[in-house]
């Protein structure tokens, strides 16, 4: 297979994206790549075709708008930001907000400790 091998400079520009976000793309596993170095270490190596894999996947996952022809993205991770009361997410929500607030309550005052 003779497949182009792209450093992280070379990927971003043929993918018209900054650097910085295909390193994001690379993160959350949306891009693949490899690392160069010895033990995980230098410049990442990225092949054609994950690029041309990426960017089909992206015009695949772009909704179209029928009330005016305009494409929607759609995210991997789709969210509403909206929780129901009592689900398992804002249950454990709730539980850090309270433990966050006794903290800081706490934080300030005095402790007591007895030595022996």
């Amino acid at each position: 297979m003779d497949d182009e091998i792209f450093n992280l400079s070379e990927a971003a520009q043929f993918l018209k994206k900054s650097p910085r976000t295909v390193r994001r793309l690379i993160k959350d596993k949306r891009l693949r790549a490899s690392k160069s170095g010895y033990n995980g270490g230098g410049q990442f190596e990225i092949l054609k075709s994950s690029c041309l894999e990426y960017i089909h996947y992206q015009q695949h996952n772009q909704a179209v708008n029928a009330e005016n022809g305009r494409s929607e993205r759609k995210s991997k991770w789709q969210s509403n930001n909206v929780m129901a009361i009592g689900t398992v997410i804002s249950l454990n929500r709730v539980a850090k907000e309270l433990d966050a607030a006794l903290t800081r309550q706490t934080k300030s005052k005095r402790r007591n400790f007895m030595m022996r």
